[in-house]
């Protein structure tokens, strides 16, 4: 099994959604979570049986959750961490026992806090942030700490990269941070410090993938040394946990101010890891279901062969060159105009940038990221879980009229629909046509039927007849489907 990780959960709001988002697509199926900063509502990720959920011990950023009387060599007066790896594996060579056993009730606070929360049906995982339980005191603590609340544990991160994978592809010697390089020693001497105590315990860890590559998980380097770890993990049997850092921040806020390594959270590299993991899980992730011919109805049989007989390829050809054209036009002709659109939404918002990325379903099913003016909240995705009670459309479809997430430029951006303006980017890559059903979510997808999976046998439009619908919210899913269905039997390369 591939653990696909990422840290840092519950660091902030802005981090925890980029998270969140890669949860969602099927890109992470391991999540570490910060015990000691404000929460997020974790159901979601507790309720997601696909995803593990990990205790990360926090020793060196934000409050702790001991009193801080009675930890004075890790948290200052007011509470906060005051050392980082470094100066905690100080601690441990100076003071030994008493570094110790002050480590101690700070980790018996975050695993009762995470014991707390987490459902029985759950098993207990621990890793550390930065590393910090390959210190042989912290080693010792955390192993104190659970035969002492008899914690049942299942996996720990162990920081230690097999050197194989690496020396199979030479094309990467020389792209290696020397300070990940140091690291890497370091934390490979550290654990032949802590193995004796690991086995007495029976610690059971993974083949772990990220110290080498830290700062810059980047989706080629890792492709390229991956395959090395899955012949590792046939062998021995062990599972691989591949650890991203995609909860990135888009520019300093009030909420991180008092975060010790913000420069890190803010850094172009957390960008580069996001999009990595999503590009690097997208082969891996279980595809969704299409249509298979031999199994379906007659109503669904008799529209599909209609539809395949008018899929020739000279239709295609002639379609993507009437594309590229038209878009190209548009585009250089609202360029003034998208430019103001951009600058009035972040006056009207600063809370986030103008532009916003979803992913939706191509044709064939196939995922793509579909560009477009942002016309709702920063936190429009976290809302929903609220409002889907609201709901005013059938199927699976979400839309109601009166969307409380929507800003007052995004309201009139919708009612003209020029908030698909910037989709005219998709039509010049591929991903999009001029006319065509509406790309849906994944989420949607997941509840088709046969018969509605047929909208997915075309390329998805910025257009289609559904959305010129006079009253188009009150036009229940099925008829939606049908007049898709009825525009694919019937179109041509022009419309």
């Amino acid at each position: 099994m591939i653990y696909f990780c990422a840290d840092d959960y519950g660091l902030c709001e802005e981090a925890s959604r980029h998270i969140q988002e890669c949860v969602d697509c099927g890109a992470l199926n391991k999540v570490s979570v910060f015990p000691n900063f404000k929460q997020p509502n974790l159901k979601k990720l507790i309720d997601n049986p696909e995803v593990r959920l990990s205790l990360h011990l926090n020793l060196v950023e934000g409050k702790c959750m001991t009193p801080a009387d009675e930890i004075p060599m890790i948290a200052d007066e007011n509470g906060n961490f005051k050392h980082t790896f470094t100066g905690l594996l100080k601690l441990n060579l100076l003071h030994g026992k008493k570094f110790e056993d002050q480590v101690y009730k700070e980790i018996r606070a975050q695993v009762l806090f995470w014991k707390s929360v987490l459902p029985e049906t759950r098993r207990f995982c621990v890793d550390s942030h930065q590393h910090t339980a390959m210190i042989p005191g912290v080693f010792k603590a955390l192993m104190r700490v659970l035969d002492d609340e008899n914690i049942d544990l299942e996996h720990m991160r162990i920081p230690i990269e097999p050197i194989l994978p690496y020396i199979k592809t030479p094309s990467l010697y020389f792209t290696y941070r020397p300070v990940n390089l140091i690291k890497q020693w370091l934390l490979n001497f550290l654990w032949l410090i802590n193995k004796k105590n690991a086995k007495k315990h029976k610690v059971h860890t993974s083949h772990f993938f990220g110290i080498l590559f830290s700062g810059k998980m980047d989706e080629k380097r890792v492709r390229k040394v991956l395959p090395g770890y899955e012949e590792l993990a046939k062998k021995d049997g062990l599972d691989i946990e591949v650890l991203f850092h995609p909860g990135y921040l888009a520019e300093e806020k009030e909420e991180v101010k008092s975060i010790v390594f913000q420069e890190f959270y803010l850094s172009k590299n957390r960008i580069t890891e996001y999009d990595s993991v999503m590009k690097l899980t997208e082969r891996r992730r279980p595809k969704m279901p299409f249509i298979e011919q031999e199994k379906v109805d007659e109503k669904t049989r008799a529209k599909l062969e209609a539809i395949i007989k008018k899929s020739y390829a000279s239709y295609w050809k002639k379609k993507r060159l009437f594309d590229i054209f038209f878009a190209t036009l548009i585009l250089l002709f609202f360029l003034p105009l998208m430019i103001i659109i951009a600058l009035v939404i972040v006056i009207d918002d600063p809370s986030a940038g103008p532009f916003y990325k979803q992913i939706r379903c191509g044709r064939h099913g196939k995922e793509f990221y579909m560009y477009k003016f942002r016309t709702m909240r920063a936190n429009a995705d976290k809302m929903l879980d609220d409002l889907i009670k609201q709901n005013e459309m059938d199927g699976p479809v979400f839309k109601i009229k009166e969307d409380p997430r929507i800003t007052r430029v995004g309201k009139f951006l919708r009612k003209v629909s020029l908030d698909e303006l910037m989709q005219f980017f998709n039509v010049l890559k591929g991903d999009m046509t001029l006319v065509g059903p509406r790309p849906p979510l994944p989420r949607e997808v997941q509840y088709y039927t046969d018969y509605q999976k047929l909208r997915l046998l075309v390329t998805p439009g910025i257009t289609c007849t559904w959305q010129i619908h006079e009253n188009r919210n009150d036009v229940p899913f099925e008829e939606w489907v049908e007049m898709d269905i009825e525009y694919i039997q019937t179109r041509t390369y022009l419309n």
